[in-house]
């Protein structure tokens, strides 16, 4: 896709950037270029988009040579993303600002709008689109300036040090956005001093040192430490902390929190510590009545109209989270009370954290709802986790949805609202749309120190229960009917 053969440029000052740069970038890939300040990088990525023009040597996109002349093809090509986004926010509404590429392409206006609303949908801002851009976060105008440049449908996105600035949270939501594009097919290229966001996330990391290619390959590189040291670098969080244990010395260090996960699990395991030890392992049943589960839990307990809401999705025994499985397949769907099914997406951010992410574009309840197969290998069951999320203050109790977006196997409190300590609530199990007498619901709290469930009873003819909320707390409920398992939070019973 993108190809550098013996690259040199030097500013007007005297600075030579680069000497004699060779790389090459494959479409599809996730490119992380890395390397001290000064090394080069920033000056390169110019060049992918034309901005900066070869001085010495040859630089191709997808088969174009990069020059004056071919810059305007170059930049339909390739869409560059400046470390600040106020350098490249400029409009009076975010959607005036995103269609700012597609108009001046010459584009029918009917093209313009759907490249904007399908680039809005994408960074999750559609519910922000008729707001002026300066009212928004600093990671918000980020995404805005990724809308812009998706706008565009370029081939290849190049970003400059995305995570800049970004509260934990902006981080987390523009990482999923980067993981959402690249299953779409597109090639990303970023250049960041991050070397724990290159290990996690990267396929191929370019080193650069004083304008030169010093090393280039697999992610692996970054726990070379003779590398690091030299380019000024640092080992990612996991590397260094198997680094300094005097028991890891002189064996190969983790790369990814994956990897120091497996480990640690490894050595418990061959410890004789219970089995919390890997992605496939039953939690035996205190040890034979526990078994897995998956739940979403909210990441505030109060959301506001327009705000991106953020959920995270676990696994593990109840209320105990465990590693996600590799081969499990989350599917995501989320619905308005009174606005329909909105945007959503889900990405992995941790080794046992899904985010569940999408914009709430009015008051009111929205209903989550996850479904989850092959959390281990070979098993054929059904996870569906439920949560439903309020979105302003003090609204008034929801009647329950027996249809619930196709759930078969539907658990939910009736009605749903917001419940204190000592209220008794009702639930009530569906299969099918129809009640379920005799089915077997159980509950704990995320305070308890033991994993496992504290209360179970059975529903009667009208498929409901009561349980007494005693303690404080996310409450975790529970059913299972044939290969089903559904689980409903009761989030902050204070």
């Amino acid at each position: 896709m993108i190809k550098v053969e013996n690259l040199h440029f030097q500013y007007r000052d005297g600075t030579r950037a680069l000497e004699g740069i060779d790389l090459e970038i494959a479409a599809g890939s996730r490119v992380a270029v890395l390397g001290p300040n000064g090394a080069g990088k920033s000056t390169l990525l110019l060049h992918f988009n034309a901005i900066n023009l070869p001085q010495q040597g040859k630089v191709t996109v997808g088969g174009y040579e990069v020059n004056a002349r071919n810059a305007p093809l170059i930049r339909s090509l390739v869409g560059m993303v400046f470390q600040d986004p106020d350098d490249q926010v400029f409009g009076h509404t975010v959607r005036e600002d995103v269609a700012f590429g597609p108009v001046n392409m010459g584009l029918p206006p009917a093209e313009v709008a759907r490249r904007v609303e399908e680039a809005l949908h994408t960074v999750g801002l559609t519910a922000l689109a008729h707001k002026a851009p300066y009212h928004l976060s600093y990671g918000q105008k980020k995404r805005v300036a990724i809308a812009g440049v998706l706008a565009m449908q370029p081939r290849v996105i190049v970003l400059d040090e995305p995570m800049a600035f970004l509260d934990p949270a902006s981080r987390d939501g523009l990482v999923q956005i980067l993981h959402r594009l690249h299953q779409s097919g597109t090639t990303i290229i970023i250049a960041t001093h991050d070397v724990d966001l290159a290990a996690e996330w990267a396929d191929q990391v370019i080193v650069l040192q004083s304008g030169r290619v010093v090393a280039r390959g697999e992610a692996g590189l970054l726990v070379d430490r003779p590398l690091v040291e030299r380019c000024q670098l640092r080992l990612p969080v996991v590397s260094k902390l198997f680094a300094l244990a005097r028991t890891w010395q002189g064996k190969p260090l983790p790369l990814r929190l994956l990897d120091g996960v497996k480990v640690l699990d490894e050595l418990g395991g061959r410890a004789g510590e219970p089995a919390g030890a890997g992605a496939d392992c039953d939690h035996g049943e205190e040890e034979n009545t526990v078994s897995r589960h998956v739940w979403l839990e909210p990441l505030h307990l109060h959301y506001h109209s327009g705000e991106e809401v953020v959920l995270r999705a676990v696994c593990g025994v109840p209320m105990q989270r465990d590693v996600w499985p590799q081969q499990a397949r989350l599917t995501a769907r989320v619905t308005g009370q009174e606005h329909g099914e909105v945007w959503a997406l889900t990405a992995p951010v941790a080794p046992d954290v899904h985010n569940l992410v999408f914009e709430a574009g009015g008051e009111g309840y929205y209903r989550a709802v996850l479904q989850v197969d092959h959390l281990r290998a070979g098993e054929e069951r059904i996870y569906t986790a439920l949560l439903d999320v309020p979105v302003g203050h003090d609204l008034p109790p929801r009647p329950v949805d027996r249809a619930a977006g196709g759930v078969e196997l539907l658990l939910q409190p009736d009605p749903v609202g917001a419940y204190r300590y000592g209220d008794t609530v009702k639930l009530q199990v569906l299969w099918q749309g129809k009640p379920l007498p005799g089915a077997t619901v159980k509950a704990t709290y995320h305070l308890r120190e033991e994993p496992g469930f504290v209360w179970q009873s059975t529903t009667d003819q009208s498929g409901t229960v009561r349980l007494e909320l005693n303690a404080r707390g996310h409450w975790l409920l529970a059913v299972e009917h044939g290969i089903y398992t559904t689980t409903y939070l009761l989030p902050g019973v204070r």
